[in-house]
C-alpha cells in the first residue's frame, strides 16, 4: 500500500513559485540558462523539502530520518515561461489544510528563490497527478525532479 492510499495520510497538490529575477541576478553568465534555472530550482526544492518535514514531522525528520512523500513536476522550462514546480505531498491525516498551508508558506520562503505565490490545495483525486505529469510522458524527462522524489512510509501512529 503506498502512503497516497492509507487513511492515516492525506495528500495535498501545492504549486510554488520562483522569483526568476533573483535568479537572473546569481546567474554566471547574468543571461539565466534553462540549466541553471533547473539547479537553481532544485536547490530551493531540497532546501524546502528539509524544512518542511521540520515543521511536520517536528523532531523525527531529525532523530529518526523520518520524510514526508513528495513527487515534485518542475514546469515552466519553455522559452518566455515562468519556471514553477507542481507537486503532490503526503502528510500525516492530523495535518489540516490550515496549518499545511502555513508550513508550506513558511518553509517556501526560507529558500533563496521562493516567490510569494504558493497554492496549496487538498488532493481529492488522482487529477492532478495527470496534470503535473502531462510533461513527464512527452521528451521532457527532466520535469519530474527525480532528486527530490520521496516516497516516505506513513508512521505507525498518525
Amino acid at each position: 500500500m503506498t502512503p497516497s492510499e492509507n487513511d492515516c495520510s492525506a495528500r495535498y497538490a501545492v504549486t510554488l513559485t520562483f522569483d526568476v529575477n533573483r535568479m537572473h541576478h546569481r546567474s554566471w553568465s547574468g543571461l539565466l540558462t534553462n540549466a541553471e534555472a533547473v539547479a537553481f530550482a532544485k536547490r530551493d526544492f531540497a532546501t524546502f523539502r528539509m524544512q518542511l518535514d521540520r515543521a511536520i514531522l517536528n523532531n523525527a525528520a531529525k532523530r529518526h530520518g523520518r520524510e514526508l512523500s513528495y513527487v515534485p513536476v518542475i514546469e515552466g522550462q519553455g522559452k518566455g515561461e515562468r519556471i514553477h514546480y507542481h507537486c503532490v505531498i503526503v502528510t500525516p491525516a492530523r495535518i489540516g489544510l490550515l496549518e499545511m498551508t502555513k508550513a508550506v508558506k513558511q518553509a517556501w520562503r526560507r529558500t533563496y528563490f521562493g516567490n510569494q505565490q504558493v497554492d496549496v490545495q487538498p488532493m481529492r483525486d488522482d487529477g492532478w497527478l495527470g496534470y503535473i505529469a502531462k510533461k513527464a510522458w512527452t521528451l521532457r524527462q527532466d520535469a519530474v525532479d527525480f532528486d527530490n522524489v520521496r516516497l516516505g512510509e506513513c508512521p505507525k501512529r498518525c
